[in-house]
């Protein structure tokens, strides 16, 4: 269910980017206020963070199932310093 909550984060992701898009052509050519285009970025803002904590819970799951199974490895970990070690740019979503 973890991996379905985060494609589904993906997709909210890629819409509000739109919507954004949309809100700021719009404010280009007069037909909606700042307020709007503040209320788009909010909702873009709201669901990368829901992406994010998706993400993290996802990984805290594995990596609990692993150790309670006996399973954890050193290549999990390593795999994890990998993901956490990623450069994440919030603003590169809005160009």
């Amino acid at each position: 269910s973890g991996i379905s909550q985060i494609r589904a984060d993906n997709l909210t992701i890629k819409s509000r980017q739109s919507a954004l898009k949309a809100t700021q052509a719009a404010y280009d050519v007069g037909t909606r206020t700042m307020v709007d285009v503040l209320a788009a970025q909010s909702d873009l803002y709201l669901a990368q963070r829901n992406k994010s904590r998706n993400l993290y819970q996802y990984l805290l799951d594995t990596l609990n199932l692993k150790w309670y199974a006996g399973s954890l490895s050193p290549a999990d970990i390593d795999k994890l310093n990998v993901w956490l070690n990623q450069r994440v740019s919030v603003l590169t979503s809005l160009k």
